[in-house]
């Protein structure tokens, strides 16, 4: 097997969010109290991409504070500040 094709196998493919928000939210919140931020921040993306509904946008800072807090825990200052600063970009507090 090639390179190319190992790195491939060895990620895990986004379960597609379901088609119903509440599902989602559960799995999203279920991933993020299992410590598992990265996956819950991709689920969140894709559901917010697909509905653009506030409760979708709660769900994706709610990922990426998990996230990046669990950057914090594994001190990387710098990559959770700046990560911060573009969720603070993004979603601007009214």
């Amino acid at each position: 097997m090639s390179k190319r094709n190992k790195r491939a196998a060895d990620r895990r493919p986004v379960q597609p969010p379901s088609t119903s928000l509440p599902e989602s939210r559960a799995r999203i919140e279920a991933l993020i109290a299992a410590g598992k931020a990265r996956e819950a921040l991709d689920l969140a993306k894709q559901l917010f991409k697909e509905t653009r509904s506030g409760e979708a946008e709660a769900l994706l800072i709610a990922a990426y504070e998990a996230r990046i807090h669990g950057m914090l825990a594994r001190g990387l200052y710098d990559e959770a500040g700046a990560l911060a600063a573009l969720v603070g970009e993004r979603f601007p507090v009214l």
